[in-house]
């Protein structure tokens, strides 16, 4: 059983562009190399745009993974590329690629390699005339003799370069290009059915035309390492060229034949893929498989062509498109990700209000450490003899971290005593933010909400304090940093995972940047993120004083010549 052929076909144009942005950057979600893909084409993109002039720069506003198999393939004649247009660009990279990795390489060079081709075209055009107008027309039920003679009647009243000319003849339609005025005088001719003629807003400059001045191939598609890769033999159609494939034995020549097709050579796709049939026709194929790369256009005249030649044709699809967040096709992308709700406790400040009133007032937190946490004159000592003595005797403490209402979260007495305040404080602020955020509890308890929690904390102070008081049943989860996420997650029955996150100082930063990643990823669909510290016992200030954090005068004095260490917070 001999295996299919494979035909990539890659139109001129999208129909639906953002749509297809939006596709591509769902797919990227759980496929790396297609998001690395994207990131750096905006990234190549950006670099292409910083040579472009002022005016110019403000007037511009998963393939491979999906079907490695078939570029991985070593058999040459098994997999053909027709392209027509900008699609020839990408037609060159499958003709090259034979690995996701290549692609990625060989991509972006295409990328610049069609953004510097535009700018061109573009430049020339304005050249001929600026204007704003559509550049070209698409005009179905017309005979393309007739329209060639009424074309050169029109043109011979024009000067060379303002012409009018057929840059695409299609199954169904022929699209005419030339500059604005000349199609707008076109547009009014009764001499023929004008009337069906439809403007093409995304055609911005003339291309496919033999009379344009020609482009300079060698600086568009640049002097790259990657350019000198050799092609991997297979066959390579234009549209605008109905010979034979294209012969060129590395990506770079592959890609100035396609630059000099797509700025001067008129593009017919129903011959490319005759052309294409006919070599199929000299081979033993079972099955012919048609894939039309990254568009919704119409195959079917493709079909009927290839079965005229005796090639069973079926037609190569993708995998569903993921759904964008959660089971709703229509939701926001998880790149675009808002934060709904908020709490916390603070310094001298309970609410969020409080800590907007502290911070417009300009006032410091900082005091003596109070006799609340521990009485500070029985460890302080700057002349050090005391053992573990304090250097530093200030801080910035909230008002009263042990509120907690124990009733609302199933806790009993006994348990609330032994757990961390900061676990305590973390189930009130939840709850508070989740409030302020509007939630409510999903009914379905079989398949719980995908809400993550992600929580920073390093200090964990109360785990002396219990110590010293003696050790009770619930020591281990009310003091073990782990399980103050987890009680989140038990609490309201969620099902995203519950990471408890320690790097120091910048814990709570790395879990809102892991949480960040996660909702991005689609890892879950929604997370809860926060820190917390606690300043309880004086083992920490001791060490943070005697090793020179700690200022020993009190508030931090950032940017000042009189700084001289920080306060705990």
């Amino acid at each position: 059983m001999t295996s299919p052929s494979h035909i990539l076909l890659f139109p001129q144009e999208h129909i639906d562009l953002l749509g297809a942005i939006h596709d591509l950057s769902v797919r990227a979600r759980t496929r790396p190399q297609l998001q690395t893909l994207l990131d750096e084409a905006s990234q190549v993109v950006l670099r292409e745009t910083t040579a472009l002039t002022g005016p110019e720069r403000a007037s511009i506003t998963g393939f491979a993974e999906d079907k490695s198999s078939i570029l991985s393939d070593k058999r040459t004649d098994k997999l053909s590329s027709v392209g027509f247009g900008v699609g020839l660009i990408a037609a060159s990279v499958a003709s090259t690629a034979t690995t996701p990795a290549d692609v990625l390489t060989l991509g972006l060079e295409g990328v610049a390699v069609a953004f510097r081709l535009a700018i061109a075209l573009q430049r020339t055009s304005k050249d001929i005339e600026d204007s704003e107008g559509p550049w070209a027309l698409t005009i179905s039920g017309v005979d393309e003799q007739e329209l060639e003679q009424q074309l050169e009647k029109l043109n011979a009243t024009v000067r060379p370069l303002k012409r009018a000319y057929i840059g695409q003849v299609l199954s169904d339609a022929i699209v005419i290009a030339g500059p604005p005025s000349t199609l707008d005088t076109l547009s009014q001719s009764q001499t023929w059915a004008i009337a069906q003629a439809t403007a093409s807003a995304s055609a911005r400059c003339l291309m496919f035309g033999s009379h344009i001045p020609l482009v300079d191939d060698a600086q568009i598609v640049g002097t790259s390492s990657a350019l000198n890769t050799p092609t991997a033999q297979r066959l390579l159609y234009s549209a605008h060229s109905v010979t034979d494939s294209l012969p060129t034995e590395t990506f770079g020549e592959t890609l100035r034949l396609a630059v000099a097709n797509i700025g001067h050579k008129q593009a017919r796709v129903e011959d490319a893929i005759r052309t294409v049939a006919e070599a199929l026709q000299n081979k033993d194929n079972e099955e012919v498989v048609l894939t039309t790369v990254g568009s919704t256009w119409d195959v079917s005249e493709v079909c009927s062509i290839l079965e005229q030649h005796g090639q069973s044709v079926s037609i190569g699809e993708y995998e569903p498109t993921p759904m964008p967040f959660g089971n709703d096709i229509e939701s926001v992308p998880r790149h675009e990700i808002a934060v709904v709700g908020m709490s916390g406790r603070f310094p001298e400040s309970d609410t969020l209000d409080e800590l907007w009133e502290l911070l417009e007032s300009g006032a410091t937190a900082h005091k003596e450490i109070p006799s609340t946490r521990f009485n500070v004159d029985d460890f302080y000592d700057p002349t050090r003899r005391t053992h573990n003595a304090l250097l530093a005797r200030h801080g910035c403490f909230i008002k009263t971290p042990g509120d907690f209402d124990h009733r609302l979260f199933n806790i009993s007495p006994r348990e609330a005593l032994q757990m961390d305040p900061v676990q305590r404080m973390l189930l009130m602020t939840t709850y508070e933010a989740l409030e302020m955020a509007g939630y409510s509890p999903a009914d379905n308890k079989k398949n719980p909400p995908r809400i993550a929690t992600y929580f920073g904390q390093t200090v964990d102070d109360w785990k002396t304090i219990n110590e010293q008081q003696g050790i009770d049943t619930h020591f281990l989860p009310a003091v073990n940093r782990s399980f103050a996420p987890g009680r989140i997650g038990h609490y309201f029955q969620w099902a995203g995972g519950f990471y408890s996150i320690d790097t120091g100082c910048s814990s709570s930063a790395t879990a809102l940047c892991l949480a960040r990643e996660a909702l991005a990823s689609g890892e879950c669909d929604a997370a809860v993120v926060g820190g917390g510290t606690l300043l309880n016992a004086p083992e920490w200030f001791a060490g943070l004083s005697q090793g020179g954090f700690l200022s020993p005068t009190g508030a931090c004095k950032t940017y000042s010549d009189a700084a001289d260490g920080y306060c705990r917070g």
